[in-house]
């Protein structure tokens, strides 16, 4: 699926995490990394050591979707290193970047939280801008993956398929807060 870049380019900063690793072990890691990687950045001293990182100079040319599985281990390790922030404030980071929420995603989260109760698949499909019921489909799926959206109980004790037209969907108590975050700050 997708991967994260660190975007050079532009001036600002990015939570991130460092090692202490060697330069053999870097290039070790790069090779395992294959070309997706082959840019190398130097992106400061840290007790007198140089800081590196790798970076793609195809960058910005296809946007892929991270798993949920991947922002996960992302997130955990933000978590562990940047203690002094509030969580929350690293998870609207995160899923703010730019192509891990699409279009489809963002009416799919607007329309759910902008509705008192649970929404079929099939009335989504319905009522959205979007011209395909197969990418209102995948926008659930991701956002199931995300935390942020979960299958209604009813509809999950009545064994209807997450796909189906009548799967009844909310946004996810547990990123309530962050889903509302992104709505009001990225879009």
């Amino acid at each position: 699926m997708g991967t994260a870049f660190l975007d050079d380019t532009k001036p600002g900063r990015a939570f991130g995490r460092i090692y202490r690793i060697g330069m053999t072990q870097f290039r070790e890691i790069q090779a395992m990394e294959g070309n997706a990687y082959q840019k190398k950045l130097l992106l400061g001293m840290v007790d007198g050591l140089p800081v590196y990182s790798f970076a793609s100079p195809e960058r910005g040319k296809v946007v892929n979707a991270p798993s949920g599985q991947y922002l996960d281990v992302i997130l955990k390790g933000l978590k562990e290193t940047w203690t002094g922030y509030d969580p929350l404030v690293l998870e609207f980071y995160l899923y703010g970047r730019r192509g891990v929420l699409n279009e489809d995603d963002w009416q799919v989260l607007r329309f759910l939280r902008n509705s008192e109760h649970g929404v079929s698949l099939g009335e989504m499909a319905e009522s959205l801008e979007c011209p395909a019921f197969t990418r209102i489909k995948y926008s659930v799926k991701k956002l199931i993956s995300y935390g942020m959206v979960k299958q209604d109980g009813r509809s999950v004790a009545a064994r209807t398929a997450w796909n189906a037209r009548e799967a009844v969907y909310y946004t996810s108590k547990e990123k309530r807060t962050v889903v509302d975050l992104l709505l009001l700050g990225v879009r």
